[in-house]
């Protein structure tokens, strides 16, 4: 059972998120998270700029040499000449899903529109951060694709990188450009390989990486270490607390001054790292990402580990993932896998050589690092069917792409599932649209389910839905005559019996994933996350539709 095995460590270490509002570590001095920005201690444009200007590096020498550890990763992307076809075709995907979600789609098929009236309802740019067509301009004017700097042959020949280095401005240019092409050939390859592992199409690993961890990518640690710059400068930790380090750059720098080495040893600060920050941000699992931070690792000689594993293995069995990877079987050799594709630097000194001296953590191999976190993400998605299931909140089989990923959304507030749908079914009966008759009369038609969301009416001494609290609709949607506590709630009676209708859970989650804000209001938030993943997943499944990568193509 997965409530046997993750349920028990849920709610054992929910209990301590927000108990404090510093980290225990930081309270016991174990710990000092770096009180400077990550910028103070990296590579910045500018800084490149100056380093060509004051400290005389060779901008062509520098770019050559960054090329060549790109090289091997857009080598094995170019391998596999059925996905290569299809990133060719992104670009026109992107224009026909933009033109269907404004309404002007000419395809035959149902449309996958924007849920109206919720904030932050779209997405304009299914290619963000995915871009193989980099270019970069040269002396004299014109340009050059990225592509071709990274295709000439190995060797001395500046020929085409004098052009694009002739200035060091135009040199760091061409640099930042070369990074963003390289990130996207990671994010491809990560991907890829998340879904060739465990045989699922590649659609549903490049939706959740799109909706969840907004195409993130971990510079690797070489590149950190040459001066090479991030290609992003404004992103941010998962819980955006004092107590985290700053992920500017998506690159983790703790402050080790106070660690005290005879009980804690760096790798230690690789395994925090890890769970706080760097698979959270991918994940977008901020409430796991708590857990981990608030944890007292006092208690266990490996609290991270043992936490990941058990509730990595839950997910992975429910998701049926499991049995796909045998050499990934269990949560340990996942978690080991993970910390074995990282490295770490201390001292990692400021560049001003003022103030503590940093702890560097970063992927000696990006592609796997960010394709074990795709693998999680992917299992922790697919296991909320079931894991809903065993905890008796949802009563049928009939669970739609979208709902599961409603669930995944929800994380460990599963019980706004069935509250959502209870106030769904609410709203849904008195709407005269003719799109949503079958499901008013189906509501109309169940005396007990209709005698529910009147009680929820009654005791909200309301009788405008707007004014009903989502506090309202959860306690009266769960089984109030139990008192098997926090965790445990069970779905109310007369709710799961007409769930159980596979027709009803149909008609009520298709309006839960179409219905307007005027048709149904509340739960903007979720509602909003539900309609962009909704259009990522039309966009993908368009792109790559079935596609499953070959398992050649798969971790090893």
């Amino acid at each position: 059972m997965i409530v046997a095995a993750v349920i028990p460590v849920l709610q054992a270490l929910a209990a301590k998120i927000g108990a404090s509002k510093e980290h225990p570590l930081l309270a016991r001095g174990g710990l000092a998270i770096a009180s400077r920005p990550v910028s103070d201690y990296l590579v910045t444009k500018e800084r490149l700029v100056q380093n060509f200007n004051v400290q005389g590096a060779d901008p062509a020498r520098f770019l050559f040499d960054y090329i060549q550890t790109v090289r091997p990763r857009w080598t094995d992307l170019n391998a596999n000449p059925t996905l290569m076809t299809q990133l060719g075709g992104l670009a026109a995907q992107q224009t026909a899903t933009l033109q269907e979600a404004a309404g002007h789609s000419q395809l035959g098929d149902a449309a996958v529109l924007p849920i109206a009236g919720v904030s932050k309802n779209g997405i304009s740019n299914f290619l963000f951060r995915l871009d193989l067509d980099q270019s970069i301009a040269i002396a004299g004017g014109g340009r050059v694709v990225v592509s071709q700097l990274v295709d000439q042959t190995v060797g001395t020949n500046f020929t085409l990188l004098n052009p694009v280095t002739d200035t060091p401005q135009r040199a760091a240019d061409a640099i930042m450009k070369v990074r963003a092409f390289d990130d996207s050939v990671i994010r491809f390859l990560a991907a890829e390989k998340a879904a060739a592992t465990v045989g699922r199409p590649l659609a549903d690993v490049m939706t959740m990486y799109r909706q969840e961890g907004g195409f993130a990518v971990y510079p690797g640690f070489d590149s950190v270490l040459a001066g090479v710059p991030s290609a992003t400068t404004t992103y941010e930790t998962f819980l955006g607390t004092r107590v985290l380090p700053d992920l500017t750059h998506l690159i983790w720098v703790g402050d080790p001054t106070d660690l005290d080495l005879s009980s804690r040893s760096d790798p230690r600060m690789v395994e925090y790292a890890t769970a706080t920050c760097l698979y959270v941000n991918l994940q977008g699992m901020d409430r796991l990402g708590s857990i981990f931070a608030n944890n007292d690792f006092s208690t266990s000689p490996q609290p991270w580990i043992d936490i990941f594993a058990a509730i990595s293995d839950a997910w992975w069995a429910g998701g049926g993932l499991t049995s796909r990877v045998p050499a990934l079987a269990s949560g340990r050799q996942r978690w080991a896998r993970s910390q074995a594709a990282l490295k770490f630097k201390r001292p990692f000194l400021a560049l001003d050589g003022q103030g503590p001296d940093g702890l560097l953590i970063a992927p000696a191999d990006p592609v796997t690092f960010i394709a074990l976190i795709l693998l999680e993400g992917l299992g922790f998605y697919e296991s909320f069917r079931q894991f809903a299931d065993e905890r008796e909140m949802i009563g049928s089989a009939s669970f739609s792409t979208g709902m599961k990923y409603l669930c995944y959304n929800s994380q460990m507030d599963l019980a706004h599932i069935p509250a959502m749908m209870l106030s769904a079914a609410a709203s849904a009966q008195v709407n005269r649209k003719p799109r949503y008759a079958d499901l008013a009369a189906r509501v109309n038609a169940d005396a007990g389910l209709k005698a529910l969301i009147k009680e929820v009416y009654d005791t909200a001494k309301k009788t405008n839905r707007a004014g009903i609290t989502i506090a309202t609709w959860t306690m009266m949607c769960q089984e109030r005559t139990l008192s098997s506590g926090p965790g445990d709630m069970i779905v109310e009676p007369r709710l799961k019996l007409w769930l159980s209708d596979d027709s009803n859970m149909r008609a009520v989650t298709d309006f839960m994933e179409t219905a307007s804000v005027n048709d149904w209001p509340g739960w903007g938030e979720l509602r909003s996350n539900l309609s962009r993943f909704r259009l990522a997943r039309r966009f993908f499944e368009r792109a790559f539709g079935d596609y499953v990568p070959l398992a050649s193509r798969a971790l090893t």
